[in-house]
């Protein structure tokens, strides 16, 4: 920069254009119109969806298994190119792996436990014990659109949608004396149909061998459902499919207590 020139007015002209950009922000947001009210919803009316179990992302040996995403092709030899070692290393140990969890999907679902149609059992028992009225859709087409996320177009005849998700439901390594231990993940959304896009509210369901810490949502599988090894799986295929059992009967009953307490506008309870 030449010798007397100053930097100042370079300085005052970004002062001016940041100004001038916020306030024209300033000014879209003042002029946007606001949100209009929602609808009175007195949520007498509710539909539920049937459960939808999504594919696992890897990492865990799902029950069902169309579920568990592991690669079932082949053994890939890895090239032996020196200037590809690094590639021949990756799939090295990406074929062992996909091999272990193979091995840990194929023990688990030889228990033969049905996420989906004991999740569905144990929610519909708990409605019927509370004397709780879901009415049943079983409009397929409107379902897969609300499990991704497309909340217009729903039907008018009910004035919210129960929407149930197994996000996961099998057993993972948990190493050393854990062994592999099972473990879950259920999503649940209230959604209403009165004001279409909006989700009156929403939880979710979560449990494995540790402790919940006083989460009402966090369930403590028992411990004798963890098994040391492969083989033992087969062997204790009833006592796993009871205790999952037994597990999502209590599920269900806190499942149904929070939709309960929506219904009849009361306070969430999240301990």
């Amino acid at each position: 920069m030449p010798a007397g020139i100053s930097r100042k007015p370079i300085t005052m002209y970004r002062r001016t254009i940041l100004t001038s950009l916020c306030m024209s922000v300033l000014t879209a947001c003042a002029s946007r119109p606001p949100k209009p009210p929602l609808k009175p919803n007195e949520l007498r009316r509710i539909g539920m969806l049937p459960i939808k179990q999504w594919p696992d992302s890897g990492g865990s040996g799902q029950f069902k298994r169309s579920s568990n995403s592991v690669l079932r092709d082949g053994y890939v030899p890895p090239p032996i190119t020196p200037n590809m070692l690094g590639m021949a290393i990756g799939n090295a140990l990406r074929n062992s792996k996909n091999a272990d969890l193979r091995a840990l999907s194929d023990a688990v679902v030889s228990t033969q436990f049905d996420p989906e149609s004991t999740l569905n059992r144990t929610v519909q028992n708990e409605f019927s014990r509370r004397s709780v009225q879901i009415a049943a859709i079983g409009d397929l087409e409107l379902a897969e659109r609300i499990h991704n996320s497309f909340l217009k177009g729903m039907p008018t005849d009910v004035d919210a949608i129960l929407d149930i998700e197994i996000l996961g439901a099998g057993y993972y390594a948990a190493g050393g004396a854990r062994g592999y231990t099972p473990s879950f993940q259920i999503s649940v959304r209230i959604i209403d149909a009165i004001n279409q896009g909006e989700i009156v509210d929403e939880f979710t369901y979560e449990g494995d061998d540790r402790q919940s810490r006083g989460d009402s949502r966090y369930f403590t599988t028992p411990a004798g459902l963890s098994q040391s090894n492969l083989g033992s799986f087969l062997d204790n295929a009833e006592y796993i499919r009871a205790g999952m059992t037994t597990v999502f009967e209590r599920v269900a009953e806190k499942l149904v207590d929070d939709i309960a307490r929506v219904r009849q506008r009361l306070p969430r309870v999240d301990k």
